[in-house]
C-alpha cells in the first residue's frame, strides 16, 4: 500500500496512526512541523520500506531504525530512500529495507533548497482563433434576423474556419474571406445588425443573393455598414426586396471588382455619384432593379469593363460621346427610355477596339448607324438595336438592322431583320 500526500502545502504535525500494511508514504514539499512519531521506528512499522519527508523545513527528530535528525531546521530532512546508499549518513532517510519499492526517486541536481514556494499557476488557455472571434460576429449577424434558413452549422462557441459552417470559407491563416450565402430565405422583423458582418473585415467575397424573401421583411435596406470591408473584392446583393437607396458610402469600396445589385424588386434606386471612387470596379448590373436618372450622368468608374444596367424603363438620357475614350467591353441599355442618336465618336478611340456586346434594343434611340462604326468597331460580336428608331447595315457585316431606313432620295436602306 501506498499513500502520496506530496506538494499539497500541509501543515501540522505527523501522525502517528497509519495503516501497518502500508509500505510507501510519501509526504515531501509540504509545511510539516514537529516531531517525528517515535512510532515509525517501532519494529509493528516493519512493512515501511521506503517514505520521504524532504522539504517539510520544520520538521525533525528521530527517523525510523535510528536514523538521526541533526538539524532542525534542514530541508534536507527526510531524502528519497532510493538515494540512500549513495547519500552522506549523516542525512536523514527513511528505513532501506527494499530501496527498489522507491517509486519516487530525487534527483539532488534539481533539488530546490531555501524556502518553500508553492507551485506555479496552470499556463492560461490560448486565446480564441480568428474564426472563433469572426465567428461570433457572424452569428450575431445571422441571429438578428427572424428566421435563416440552413444554418444551422453555425453553432455558438464554434470556430467558423474549422466548423464546417455552410457557405463560409477561409484562408490558409483561419480568417472568413468568403461568405456565399444564396437563397438563404431569410426575413427581418427588426432592425438587421450589419455592423457585425461589418466587422468581418478579411471578406473579399460576399454573396447575398435572394436573402429577403418576403416584401414584409423590416430591414430591408441596403447597408452602408458594408462599407468598412475594405478588401472586398465581389458584392452581390441581387434579387432582394429592397426598398431603401443604394448606399454612397459604397463608393469607399476602393478595391471592389464586381458589383451585382441587379433586380432589386421594391422602390427606385439611382446610381450614387459617389461611385466615382469605385476606381477598381470592373463589373457593375443593376439590370431590372428600377434604376432612374440619366445615363450621361452616371459616375465615371474608370477600370469599368461591363455596364449591365437594362431593363430599367425610367432610365433615360443619351449615350455620352465620353464613353469613346473607355475601354468598354460590354454595354446593356436594352428596355430603357435612353434616346437621341448613337455616337459618332464611338466608332474610334479606345472604345471601338474594346466593344464586344451592345444591346441598345427596346429603347427610344433614332437614326442611322454612324459610318464611324463600321471601319472602327473592328471587335464587335454582339449589337441589337430591334424595336428602336435606329437603322443601316450591321456594324459587324450582317443584315439591315432596324426601321425601314430612308435616304435622300427617299431610297429604301433596310427592312427590320430585328438582331
Amino acid at each position: 500500500m501506498a499513500l502520496d500526500a506530496s506538494n499539497n502545502l500541509l501543515t501540522g504535525s505527523l501522525s502517528g496512526g497509519f495503516n501497518e500494511g502500508l509500505q510507501q508514504l510519501y509526504l515531501e514539499y509540504n509545511r510539516l512541523s514537529g516531531q517525528i512519531p517515535a512510532v515509525y521506528g517501532t519494529s509493528a512499522k516493519a512493512a515501511l520500506q521506503c517514505w520521504a519527508v524532504h522539504h517539510n523545513a520544520q520538521l525533525c527528530g528521530a527517523a525510523p531504525n535510528g536514523s538521526r535528525c541533526l538539524d532542525t531546521a534542514s530541508t534536507m530532512i527526510g531524502l528519497d530512500c532510493s538515494t540512500y546508499l549513495s547519500l552522506n549518513a549523516q542525512h536523514v532517510c527513511g528505513y532501506p529495507a527494499n530501496p527498489s519499492m522507491c517509486i519516487k526517486p530525487v534527483q539532488l541536481s534539481n533539488t530546490p533548497t531555501g524556502p518553500l514556494t508553492p507551485p506555479p499557476p496552470p499556463p492560461p488557455p490560448p486565446p480564441p482563433t480568428i474564426g472563433t472571434v469572426q465567428g461570433a460576429s457572424l452569428l450575431a449577424w445571422k441571429n438578428s434576423f427572424s428566421t435563416f434558413n440552413t444554418l444551422s452549422s453555425w453553432t455558438s462557441g464554434n470556430d467558423a474556419c474549422t466548423g464546417g459552417w455552410a457557405g463560409v470559407i477561409c484562408n490558409a491563416a483561419g480568417q472568413v474571406v468568403e461568405l456565399r450565402l444564396g437563397a438563404m430565405s431569410a426575413t427581418s422583423a427588426a432592425a438587421i445588425n450589419w455592423n457585425a458582418l461589418g466587422s468581418v473585415t478579411s471578406l473579399r467575397v460576399l454573396e447575398l443573393p435572394y436573402i429577403w424573401d418576403s416584401i414584409n421583411s423590416v430591414d430591408n435596406q441596403l447597408p452602408a455598414a458594408l462599407s468598412s470591408l475594405r478588401n472586398l473584392e465581389k458584392l452581390n446583393m441581387s434579387n432582394n426586396y429592397i426598398a431603401g437607396p443604394l448606399p454612397d458610402a459604397w463608393g469607399s469600396l476602393t478595391a471592389l471588382q464586381q458589383l451585382d445589385v441587379s433586380n432589386l424588386w421594391t422602390g427606385t434606386h439611382s446610381i450614387p455619384a459617389a461611385w466615382a471612387g469605385l476606381t477598381a470596379l470592373q463589373v457593375l448590373k443593376a439590370s431590372g432593379s428600377n434604376l432612374v436618372g440619366e445615363v450621361d450622368a452616371l459616375p465615371s468608374m474608370p477600370a469599368l469593363k461591363s455596364l449591365l444596367l437594362g431593363n430599367n424603363w425610367q432610365l433615360a438620357g443619351k449615350l455620352p460621346d465620353g464613353w469613346s475614350t473607355r475601354s468598354l467591353q460590354v454595354i446593356d441599355l436594352h428596355t430603357t427610355s435612353i434616346g437621341g442618336t448613337l455616337p459618332s465618336a464611338w466608332g474610334s478611340n479606345s472604345l471601338a477596339a474594346s466593344l464586344k456586346e451592345l444591346y441598345l434594343h427596346q429603347t427610344k434611340l433614332e437614326g442611322a448607324i454612324p459610318n464611324s462604326w463600321y471601319s472602327g468597331m473592328a471587335s464587335i460580336t454582339a449589337f441589337t438595336v430591334w424595336s428602336s428608331n435606329v437603322c443601316g447595315p450591321h456594324p459587324t457585316g450582317g443584315s439591315t438592322v432596324g426601321s425601314m431606313c430612308i435616304d435622300t432620295t427617299n431610297t429604301l436602306m433596310g427592312e427590320d431583320t430585328q438582331h
